[in-house]
């Protein structure tokens, strides 16, 4: 029989290895959109104008009359806080293979960015943060882009419309209350959207 040099074998070992790896050469999500099916996403969802009369998510929260749900068009960053869901959400403000993110009240990512000094790493850096991270709970909004079944696209945003970490964007959609898991915490605040317009 042949002996095969050492160097050979572990070539081949780490080649098997990488074909058999969970995830390589393959789609980020199990029924991901192909190249086609992104360009008429980016077609149907990406706006052309800025819809009119956006509110903040606070300024939604704090309606009058309260907000219970409809159609709303909302104003916000993507991220500028610190992670208030380090355990369920640890890709915030995404979510890894689905067309979701987390929009920021503007006056909650200013706030942020001023204490952060322009430091990238703050979020993970800062106890102080860390500590009060549930305090903008309410100043978040959970926002989803779903496919024609009514699921969520299965592919990050930042892949899907090419948004970027702590732009403004301007979403246009269909929100409603969600009572919370967490006992003390306030209702989330979830938009099925259906249009995004990012500010320049």
């Amino acid at each position: 029989m042949l002996a095969l040099p050492a160097y050979l074998i572990y070539a081949l070992m780490l080649a098997l290895f990488a074909l058999a790896a969970p995830g390589c050469g393959t789609a980020s999500s199990p029924g991901a959109p192909d190249s086609a099916a992104i360009a008429e996403y980016r077609q149907s969802l990406l706006l052309a104008e800025e819809p009119a009369g956006p509110v903040t998510p606070v300024d939604l929260r704090e309606q009058e009359d309260g907000f219970t749900g409809g159609n709303i068009v909302l104003v916000g960053q993507i991220g500028g806080v610190a992670n208030p869901w380090k355990e369920s959400e640890p890709d915030f403000p995404w979510k890894a293979d689905e067309a979701t993110f987390f929009l920021v009240d503007p006056g909650a990512a200013a706030a942020y960015a001023d204490h952060a000094g322009g430091d990238p790493d703050h979020a993970e850096t800062c106890a102080f943060c860390a500590s009060h991270a549930d305090d903008n709970l309410q100043a978040i909004a959970v926002v989803t882009f779903n496919d024609a079944a009514g699921k969520p696209i299965p592919l990050g945003v930042a892949d899907l419309l090419g948004l970027r970490r702590d732009a403004v964007v301007v979403v246009r959609g269909e929100a409603q209350m969600l009572p919370s898991v967490k006992a003390g915490e306030p209702a989330t605040l979830a938009v099925v959207a259906d249009g995004v317009y990012l500010r320049e």
